[in-house]
């Protein structure tokens, strides 16, 4: 069977065979496999770190020296986001994911933003041509680490030209987080460099006039004033006039601007805009002030197909001062394109 008709990425396959025992060399990154294998049925996820299905039979314990890997088709295109994103429907209300540990941030804690796109991606599995997410919103109720999950989908409304669902990410039995989608269709970006259009009341606000991605500022991972994560699947350019506080200087407060792509290079995709508003640092990185900012709430609404492979993302706090903060956040595409907005409520770093 070809796993890409089950949700799986393009051309891989499932093995249809019994597998060994495999408590003798459980695997601490599969500490959920039991929920997925308790399903009655075989389940196939897709080890992150070997881009390689694995299959198990209901009841087996986690993936070892007993389970063989499956053939799986060169897939040499594959981006890290869509393998990491990739979901498998188990039933028509449920999907299996695997959480890619290397999208997280602080070396343990799966980013936000990562994990409502995987949300996002296993309920457009679930119900087929949808179209893509417009808007999401997501409370987050824990943290996440990497390893299997399950995502459970319910069809709130199902109209013409849109599709309205609720969808909650648990991890071996504890909610991670629940969300709001609504998929429809949504129209290509209009380029509009440095906001050359004439602004009318009530148009976009025009993208900033800002240095391209490589005359911007790249930080190596180990020099970062705080947890460096997803440095191994992000590129991340920080605009030199609105960077100063990466040298000490926190005068121009809770804000941060910087150019985003993911490190293989792959296109931008309304599901890469729900991703990435939550990729940058948080802005109370800019005040001097490092470490875990846990998102409680995050809103993304995305208003067009973004082109290219870089987006712009302005990150703006306020009020950011206080035990509970928010953070507004634009997007524009490489063409000048305002693509998506977003709002963050969440808790600032200790100290």
């Amino acid at each position: 069977m070809d796993g890409s008709q089950r949700g799986g990425p393009p051309g891989s396959r499932l093995v249809q065979r019994a597998a060994g025992s495999l408590s003798d060399a459980p695997d601490r990154r599969w500490a959920g496999w039991s929920e997925l294998a308790a399903t009655g049925r075989l389940v196939t996820v897709f080890d992150p770190a070997t881009d390689r299905p694995w299959v198990a039979e209901p009841g087996t314990a986690a993936p070892g020296a007993g389970l063989e890997p499956g053939t799986a088709a060169p897939r040499a295109a594959a981006s890290a986001f869509d393998v990491a994103t990739a979901a498998q429907p188990v039933d028509e209300h449920t999907a299996a994911v695997v959480l890619d540990p290397r999208w997280n941030v602080d070396g343990h804690i799966l980013n936000g933003g990562y994990l409502q796109a995987v949300t996002a991606r296993a309920a457009a599995a679930l119900l087929g041509n949808v179209g893509e997410p417009v808007a999401v919103s997501t409370s987050f109720a824990a943290p996440a680490q990497g390893g299997p999950a399950l995502v459970a989908v319910e069809v709130l409304r199902r109209g013409g030209r849109l599709v309205a669902v609720s969808a909650t990410l648990r991890q071996a039995g504890t909610v991670v987080l629940s969300s709001l989608v609504t998929f429809g269709s949504l129209p290509g970006a209009v380029s509009d460099p440095a906001g050359a259009r004439e602004r009318a009341p009530g148009s976009p606000p025009p993208m900033p006039v800002v240095p391209a991605p490589d005359a911007c500022l790249r930080v190596p991972a180990e020099r970062l004033p705080g947890p460096p994560g997803l440095a191994a699947v992000l590129d991340l350019a920080f605009v030199p006039d609105n960077s100063r506080w990466l040298a000490g200087d926190t005068s121009a407060g809770p804000a941060i601007r910087c150019w985003l792509c993911f490190a293989d290079g792959r296109p931008l995709d309304p599901l890469a805009l729900v991703a990435m508003a939550d990729m940058a640092p948080p802005v109370s990185f800019a005040q001097g002030r490092f470490g875990w900012a846990p998102t409680l709430h995050l809103q993304v609404g995305v208003f067009a197909r973004p082109r290219g492979t870089h987006v712009l993302l302005d990150l703006r706090g306020e009020p950011y001062d206080g035990a509970f903060v928010a953070e507004d956040g634009l997007l524009w595409d490489a063409d000048g394109a305002l693509v998506a907005r977003s709002r963050q409520i969440a808790v600032p770093p200790r100290g």
